[in-house]
């Protein structure tokens, strides 16, 4: 699944797709989507509709893009 949602991130820098892989990288096996994660740190392109985010969540804090990314990196240990 995290390979989908890196790719379609990576052609439309939707948002609401780089929020599906923050919420994966929870429960995803690091080894199995380590490579994927690297392709999407190293291409990283800051999305095109950030303030869209609030539509798609009901409930708690809101992340932005920053705090998004900095938790992937570290989860991952990219630097």
């Amino acid at each position: 699944m995290i390979k989908e949602k890196v790719a379609a991130y990576l052609s439309r820098r939707a948002i609401k797709d780089l929020y599906d892989i923050f919420v994966l990288v929870h429960i995803s096996d690091l080894n199995e989507t380590k490579y994927d994660i690297s392709k999407l740190v190293s291409n990283m392109e800051y999305p095109s509709d950030e303030k869209t985010l609030s539509q798609f969540i009901y409930d708690g804090p809101i992340p932005d893009y920053k705090l998004m990314i900095d938790y992937i990196k570290r989860r991952y240990e990219i630097h």
